[in-house]
């Protein structure tokens, strides 16, 4: 064994490699302890039981309420997207999505203003307080494509809502940071226009929110939506299929 110097005030030997590894947990354990640290260990306390509390005030005001219980659970790490039972809580953002047929049952497609990349979605959009969902789809297929009520028939409705979670990136902005995503109502239609009917500059004074638009094959429709969507597509769209 050899010397290694001064420590505290004392010239001491190494001593073996059991001796520092039983020496290394008694300086932790010294650093843990009251006596040591009391103003680390009393903050430590402290904290726990202040979350402790925060955790039952929030129960007891019913803000810590599991999620209402999906049909079709979503096992994988991306957010989910699911069948809701009943009404959707205060955590969903109500609002309905648009399913556009033509003669040849293809599906109407658009992509957004601002999107890099090659997505493609269906018109949707949020509810407003008081109103149908037939008439929000209505009012929402207008004001995103131009097309008026008179140039399509409904053909069906999805019976349930479908929701999917708005990814992490999402909810940093402050109109989503309210919501944990969409719970939505879906429509199919059926055009009975012509493709000069659509008018993508924005209706009743709301912005552009489509840049380009085409007629696209259902499966594709799926293929191309962004991937948090894609299970809420799959479900509407597959119940649509029949109708084509």
């Amino acid at each position: 064994r050899r010397t290694i110097g001064w420590y505290e005030g004392e010239h001491r030997q190494m001593p073996p490699a059991t001796s520092w590894i039983l020496h290394a947990k008694s300086v932790r354990a010294k650093a843990c302890s009251a006596d040591a640290r009391p103003s680390l260990c009393t903050q430590t306390h402290a904290h726990t039981r202040a979350r402790a509390h925060a955790v039952a005030a929030r129960r007891s005001r019913g803000l810590n309420q599991p999620p209402l219980q999906c049909v079709v659970p979503h096992a994988s790490s991306s957010p989910s997207s699911a069948i809701l039972t009943g009404e959707p809580g205060r955590e969903w953002r109500r609002c309905v999505g648009v399913c556009i047929i033509n003669s040849e049952g293809l599906v109407w497609g658009a992509q957004r203003v601002g999107e890099k990349k090659d997505f493609w979605q269906m018109p949707q959009g949020g509810m407003n307080r008081g109103e149908d969902s037939l008439e929000a789809a209505q009012r929402e297929l207008y004001e995103e494509t131009g097309i008026k009520k008179e140039h399509v028939e409904l053909v069906t409705e999805y019976p349930t809502w479908l929701v999917y979670e708005y990814p992490n990136r999402m909810r940093l902005s402050k109109k989503k940071r309210r919501y944990k995503g969409q719970a939505q109502r879906w429509f199919l239609f059926r055009f009975k226009g012509t493709d000069d009917a659509v008018d993508l500059s924005g209706q009743n004074g709301q912005k552009a929110e489509f840049k380009t638009w085409k007629w696209m094959p259902m499966k594709r429709v799926r293929e191309k939506v962004v991937e948090w969507k894609r299970d809420v597509y799959v479900e509407a769209l597959g119940a649509f299929e029949e109708h084509l």
